[in-house]
């Protein structure tokens, strides 16, 4: 399969890559090097690469690196951080999942929402601050988005990948906290993202639905 891999460059998106180019035919792609905020150049991008799988993996986040990190808490979120995940995680999703199907005329997308798109992150993970409320919105969104392009486009198969937990250098603290809450106890590999991918890669009866690369966290 020719597969369109967005986000080819960030720590999930580089082993899906590299997993996935054993049996197939990758077109990498990263937002440095993509303008998706140009429409012009996106829709371009997308009527010159045809392909079977568009995989969307960029995306606005905040990482955990340590205890002082100055997560906000809800009294000083400012209204635009949450316009600006919004415009990358919702408008700029919608935007390529769009191109693609134009382009197209069936096909498999997968798109890629959070464990905090479908529960509220714990403040205890955070000592005492919250992770980003525009993160979660918009998180929450492409949840939805991705139920919606189902529906109106059902020669297409629309798949959610819900994360939760991916390690990531997280300080002990959090992860330590974190996986008292995960009935797998352990923080999720990359490199265990691209099997799952892999194996949905065929089926064409699956769409608008999410699957949870989480642990079990979900379940409480």
């Amino acid at each position: 399969m020719k597969i369109i891999i967005l986000g080819s460059n960030g720590l999930v998106g580089r082993e899906v890559s590299k997993y996935l180019s054993k049996k197939h035919d990758i077109i990498k792609s990263d937002i440095d090097t993509l303008d998706l905020k140009n429409s012009e150049s996106t829709e371009l991008f997308f009527k010159k690469n045809k392909a079977d799988v568009l995989i969307n993996l960029f995306g606005k986040n905040e990482h955990i690196s340590s205890i002082s990190n100055n997560l906000k808490t809800v009294n000083n979120i400012k209204e635009d951080e949450i316009r600006d995940y919004f415009e990358v995680n919702t408008i700029l999703l919608f935007r390529v999942c769009r191109y693609f199907t134009k382009y197209n005329i069936e096909g498999k997308v997968f798109n890629f929402s959070s464990l905090y798109g479908h529960h509220v992150p714990n403040p205890k993970y955070y000592s005492g601050a919250h992770k980003s409320l525009g993160y979660c919105l918009s998180k929450a969104a492409t949840v939805m988005l991705t139920k919606y392009l189902a529906v109106h486009f059902p020669r297409h198969e629309f798949i959610d990948i819900v994360l939760g937990g991916v390690k990531n250098n997280q300080n002990k603290d959090f992860t330590s906290n974190y996986i008292e809450d995960i009935p797998k106890k352990r923080m999720l590999n990359s490199s265990e993202i691209g099997p799952v991918i892999e194996g949905l890669l065929e089926t064409k009866y699956i769409t608008g639905t999410s699957v949870f690369l989480d642990g079990g966290k979900n379940l409480y």
